[in-house]
């Protein structure tokens, strides 16, 4: 028995490291930018400017400025902005806006993401098939958890993250009052297959979920009947309130602050 759990004890430790190690190698070689929301820009603003040295003197690029003002050709950029019914306010606020959108999109490698996804709905139908046929063994199970880590937790950079999705949406929208509209249709997808099928999802759609979930049967006879250490399971009144509360937390500090208090420990 000590040395099933010496052996428990060590395969924990290996993966954590074997994780972190690996995920650290992958964060350098995708080079992904940080998914920082801009903090509001200090304008340099005069109504007798026009609307292009308005944008020559703040750094703002000719699209931008056209999506701000609402300008058609490159000759409105000479209209002054006085002339353009804004007052300082709303310019700042649509810029504000604007900006952290770009710099949302910029964050994102538009290469990686369809491939992720193709990949991860691809190895869901396939998890979940295997699972209606009974083909999912304790052994088996492992192997198709360390697959999944290994994938979508490591390779891929931890995407597409369920969590990080709905976090990040709602990030955006109570600090810049922003929708950024593929995130939101990844939100649907992620709430459709909640929907229908349920924590299906936490177990094999969710990188943390699933190293969870690798670590907890990693403390399993071979026969996945019980634990080597004694497990316990707290009641789901408990887990989900903790859960609720927290996650209401975040909105209520998302929204008052602009603060989002997930992503300084988000792995």
């Amino acid at each position: 028995m000590r040395k099933n759990k010496a052996s428990v004890i060590f395969r924990v430790l290996a993966l954590i490291v074997v994780v972190v190690g690996l995920s650290y190698v992958s964060s350098i070689i995708w080079k992904g930018k940080p998914e920082t929301i801009p903090p509001p820009a200090e304008l340099v603003y005069d109504e007798v400017m026009t609307a292009g040295q308005f944008g020559e003197e703040n750094n703002l690029p000719n699209p931008l400025l056209k999506q701000v003002f609402g300008l058609e050709t490159k000759q409105d950029l000479q209209k002054p902005l006085s002339e353009l019914g804004m007052s300082r306010d709303a310019i700042a606020g649509k810029i504000d806006k604007a900006m952290a959108l770009q710099a949302e999109y910029e964050s994102k490698n538009w290469v990686k993401i369809p491939v992720k996804f193709a990949l991860w709905i691809a190895f869901l139908i396939v998890i979940f098939i295997l699972m209606k046929k009974g083909k999912v063994t304790a052994k088996s199970r492992k192997w198709l958890y360390l697959a999944a880590i290994a994938i979508f937790g490591v390779i891929m950079g931890s995407d597409p993250s369920p969590m990080g999705t709905v976090k990040d949406a709602i990030a955006l929208y109570g600090g810049r009052g922003v929708i950024f509209l593929p995130r939101m249709i990844a939100l649907g997808i992620f709430l459709i297959l909640v929907l229908l099928v349920n924590k299906f999802i936490c177990s094999w759609g969710c990188q943390f979920g699933t190293l969870q979930d690798m670590i907890f049967r990693l403390n399993r006879n071979r026969k996945d009947t019980k634990g080597i250490f004694k497990q316990y399971k707290p009641p789901f009144i408990l887990t989900n309130t903790i859960r609720v509360t927290f996650f209401a937390i975040f909105t209520v500090v998302a929204f008052l602050w602009a603060t989002d208090i997930v992503d300084p420990i988000d792995p």
